[in-house]
């Protein structure tokens, strides 16, 4: 069997289960549907013969219109003139469903679907065609003591995010304080719920694997009084030569101190297929009210697989301090200030003639005030510089409240952008209000405006605006089945 039929296998298994849930006695279902109208433009490769080139202000060489040019010593320079300005309005509905009550005790269905499309006549999906996705589709079956899982499903642990086809299993002790689990079957590609083998991934060419990859792992938790404790593991195999794509191992933990307001943390990844240390932080927490103090050291590598090109280039982790304080100073103020450095290892490449940032850091303040309680106020400053670019900007909201019903925002800020290997600045300022209302406990609703001014600071014609307004509702709806409208049981004491 094929790892196309087996998947097709697994998930017709849990979709015939479907039929039975038309005299289910309980279904519940919420629909997330959201929509934007959005305007935007791009960059047009252009050409032009290297004799007709001229020398701009700064000296360089430039169209005789006025945008700048790369030429290479060829018949021919290129450069790049603003696109025409599109127009797009996506929408995205997402629907999760779970069904229960089948004739056999324990036993329920999940799904969560996604339908995507353009309202208007822009390209809304630059990306593969996500016209209809299934997220997840599986079968459960909860024993108490141990669980089965068979279909589409995904984990989501410290190793990442990792979606397949297949079974799960799941067992815990009578106290639920030690749980495991496996799981095994045919992995999906990362960040995407299509196979490896998808055409979406087709610009991979001869790297991509000609077959779906097998997916195995496990986790076991261990939750205490005084602290917490988790191992994971997890493995892709090439189908077809039974190589190995990916294998991880990692273990965190988390210990409160007794008689402290002191809470520490752990956390380690190694990466055995390359035989590598993966991300790893070490972290304390101090909680002594009115403040909150926070700090972490930690590492940060980028794990690809092994087929993936981007193995070869042999990534280099990059370290960080960060500390964040948070202080309560009346019951209705408060203050947030949120730090980091970071900075890399020597590359090992030499450079002579250019010289490069290897460090940077972060910051951030943020400061909350409840004028009332229906009035809510905020405002913060950030500030970013580290190799290759820099941020910095002010951001601000005001909210309003009436009741649990209505709430009104206006919102605003700046972004300022310089870029160290381009050859613009861009800044950004944006304005907009947004509306929430709920109209009952299973239906809301909500509506956004923003208008965004972008300027790029240059010294050619390419120094255009990127204005635009965006617009944005949004509304979600659950769905009950009568079953779940009954009001519960009143409880038994043993």
């Amino acid at each position: 069997m094929t790892a196309a039929r087996a998947r097709s296998a697994i998930l017709c298994a849990a979709a015939l289960l479907a039929p039975v849930a038309a005299a289910a006695q309980g279904w519940r279902v919420r629909l997330d549907a959201n929509a934007q109208s959005v305007s935007y433009r791009g960059w047009q490769m252009d050409s032009i013969p290297s004799g007709s080139v001229v020398s701009g202000p700064g000296g360089g060489p430039t169209t005789p219109d006025g945008y700048a040019v790369a030429c290479d010593g060829g018949a021919y320079c290129v450069f790049f003139r603003p696109g025409g300005r599109q127009a797009s309005t996506p929408g995205v509905v997402d629907a999760d469903a779970t069904m229960w009550g089948l004739g056999v005790a324990g036993l329920s269905l999940h799904g969560h679907a996604r339908v995507g499309g353009d309202l208007g006549s822009g390209g809304a999906w630059p990306g593969p065609d996500r016209t209809f996705e299934l997220v997840e589709g599986y079968a459960d079956y909860d024993h108490g003591g141990w669980g089965l899982r068979l279909g589409r499903q995904i984990t989501d642990g410290r190793l990442g995010r990792y979606g397949f086809d297949g079974l799960a299993a799941t067992a815990r002790d009578r106290s639920r304080r030690l749980t495991a689990e496996v799981y095994g079957g045919w992995g999906l590609g990362r960040a995407a719920n299509v196979p490896v083998t998808s055409g979406a991934l087709d610009p991979l060419n001869d790297f991509q694997p000609s077959r779906s990859q097998l997916f195995v792992g496990g986790a076991a938790r261990y939750s205490g009084t005084a602290g917490d404790i988790a191992a994971e593991y997890l493995r892709l195999t090439d189908a077809l030569h039974y190589g190995i794509d990916q294998e991880r191992v990692g273990m965190s933990g988390d210990a409160r101190i007794p008689r402290t307001s002191l809470a520490l943390t752990a956390d380690v990844q190694y990466d055995l297929a390359a035989g590598l240390w993966g991300s790893w932080d070490l972290g304390a927490r101090w909680l002594a009210r009115p403040v909150t103090v926070s700090a972490t050291v930690r590492q940060y590598r980028p794990i690809f697989d092994l087929w993936s090109i981007w193995q070869a280039f042999s990534p280099l982790p990059y370290h960080a301090v960060d500390g964040a304080v948070s202080w309560t100073v009346v019951p209705r103020l408060s203050i947030q200030w949120q730090g980091e450095r970071y900075w890399y290892p020597p590359a090992g490449v030499n450079t002579p003639l250019t010289s490069f940032t290897d460090h940077g850091w972060r910051s951030s303040v943020a400061v909350s005030w409840l004028a009332s309680d229906r009035v809510t106020t905020s405002a913060g400053w950030n500030a970013e510089l580290g190799p290759g670019a820099g941020s910095q900007g002010w951001n601000g909201a005001l909210t309003w409240r009436t009741g649990s019903r209505i709430s009104l925002s206006a919102h605003g800020g700046t972004l300022d952008r310089p870029l160290e290997y381009r050859y613009d600045v861009a800044s950004l300022a944006w304005y907009g209000a947004s509306a929430d209302l709920r109209l009952n406990e299973r239906l809301r609703l909500g509506a956004n405006l923003d208008r965004w001014n972008e300027d790029r600071s240059r010294p050619d014609a390419a120094g255009i605006s990127w204005d635009q307004t965006r617009f944005s509702v949004s509304a979600n709806w659950i769905l009950v089945s009568d079953a779940d409208r009954l009001p519960l049981p009143p409880a038994r004491v043993p």
